[in-house]
């Protein structure tokens, strides 16, 4: 069964190679499609890796880990604090990251593999590919709700509170007919990721101005043309 997430990029066939092949670890493009991804260290590759027992309930195989042995009281807000803040912080560090002298990024695994792998190298375009990966679907939804809490289900009334009240952000032009429009500000996602990131892409460097769309390039065969133009695969 496809999840959201998935069905969302179905609909992107570059976002959905990227996506599979990220998962594979392997290239989807470029001169390197079809590989896998070079790795640095002791190791000849984890193909051959087996689960590694860190802890009670916390597992380790192929670059991925598991961690299902934290449980928090419902009155401990701080500990809820910590693992909410733990659970929505970036996919990765700059301190990681390094620019070799052929221009290659060299990622820094936060922990040695069991087979002795200690980084992970691709070329910029690479790099970029496996960035593209991380980010959400388009008009997709982030969190899924299976079993009595999906919205389908008979039961879903009976467990959650006040069911009928709308929760999470609403953008202004989400209110219903005869409803009182949203209080929050509708902001644009650049601004909203310029307060996350400190870097406002919509800021031109040189004068300081605004910068404005013109136009978007939609079409497929257009957009490759463009890209074979400045050297982009």
């Amino acid at each position: 069964m496809i999840d959201g997430a998935m069905k969302g990029r179905l609909d992107h066939e570059s976002l959905t190679a990227a996506l599979a092949a990220s998962i594979s670890g392997k290239i989807a493009f470029g001169p390197n499609a079809g590989k896998y991804v070079r790795k640095i260290g002791g190791g000849f590759g984890y193909e051959g890796e087996g689960p590694l027992a860190k802890s009670q309930r916390c597992y380790s195989v192929n670059g991925f880990s598991l961690h299902a042995n934290t449980a928090i009281n419902t009155h401990a807000r701080d500990r809820l604090y910590k693992l909410i803040e733990y659970i929505a912080r970036g996919p990765l560090s700059n301190e990681r990251l390094e620019i070799m002298a052929n221009g290659d990024v060299k990622l820094a695994l936060k922990t040695p593999w069991a087979n002795g792998i200690t980084h992970l190298a691709f070329i910029p375009s690479e790099f970029i590919e496996k960035l593209v990966a991380l980010i959400p679907p388009p008009r997709s939804h982030l969190v899924l709700w299976a079993g009595v809490f999906a919205p389908n289900s008979p039961y879903r009334k009976d467990i959650t509170l006040r069911p009928e009240i709308k929760k999470g952000f609403q953008f202004n032009n989400d209110a219903k007919k005869g409803e009182k429009k949203s209080q929050f500000k509708n902001y644009t996602w650049s601004k909203i990721l310029a307060q996350v990131f400190k870097v406002d892409v919509t800021k031109y460097d040189q004068c300081g101005g605004n910068l404005v769309k013109v136009c978007a390039v939609t079409d497929l065969m257009q957009a490759r043309r463009y890209l074979k133009h400045v050297g982009l695969d």
